[in-house]
């Protein structure tokens, strides 16, 4: 049984039996249950990262996807490697985390960037709020991803003019962006994340 709708299911099963009295014949057993959306959703990395992120890119906004410098893709697969799913849901995303993976060596976030935004495509989605040690992105929903399918969002960012004012970050420093389960917060209503690997630019 795969339900394709959060709601409740009813059914029964009846079996045939031998009852003298007839009473019993057949026995009926009465069930109902409440359909679950799926939970295959995942965020994958799609490379995308810039070689270098110089430090004369200083945009004061990401409005564009000519502003700032392109420094990660990632995709969010509805159903994820399983695809198709059993629902008939989008998966939406109300919040991403982006925090600092294994191997980044910029300390200091909020030092060092001056504006951050991810973009579908050429169409801009959300500004982050960066603090020391990762970017937030929210929305109502951020972005929905339709049913089976996937979208790969680009992360743009430009730098402060002073990226070391806290001591904490050297000029050839690397960025690394990750992305986990409990920092991707799905919206009840859609298809929801299952315990996938840190995705990592």
């Amino acid at each position: 049984f795969s339900p394709t709708s959060a709601i409740a299911y009813t059914g029964s099963i009846s079996i045939p039996n031998n009852d003298i009295s007839g009473s019993e014949n057949p026995y009926i057993i009465n069930f109902t249950g409440i359909g679950r959306n799926s939970i295959l959703s995942d965020i994958i990395t799609s490379g995308g990262e810039a070689v270098i992120v110089p430090s004369i890119e200083n945009d004061p906004a990401i409005n564009t996807t000519a502003d700032g410098i392109k420094v990660w893709d990632f995709t969010i697969r509805d159903g994820g490697s399983s695809s198709p799913d059993s629902d008939t849901f989008a998966t939406i995303v109300n919040s991403l985390t982006i925090t600092q993976g294994v191997g980044n060596q910029v300390d200091d976030w909020a030092d060092a960037i001056l504006a951050v935004a991810i973009f579908d495509g050429t169409t801009k989605i959300a500004d982050g709020v960066v603090s020391t040690n990762q970017i937030v992105f929210s929305g109502a929903p951020l972005i929905s991803v339709p049913d089976n399918g996937s979208k790969t969002l680009s992360v743009r960012l430009s730098v402060q003019t002073s990226p070391n004012d806290s001591g904490s970050n050297t000029d050839g420093d690397v960025f690394v962006f990750s992305l986990t389960k409990a920092n991707a917060i799905g919206d009840a209503a859609g298809s929801q994340f299952t315990n996938f690997s840190v995705a990592t630019s």
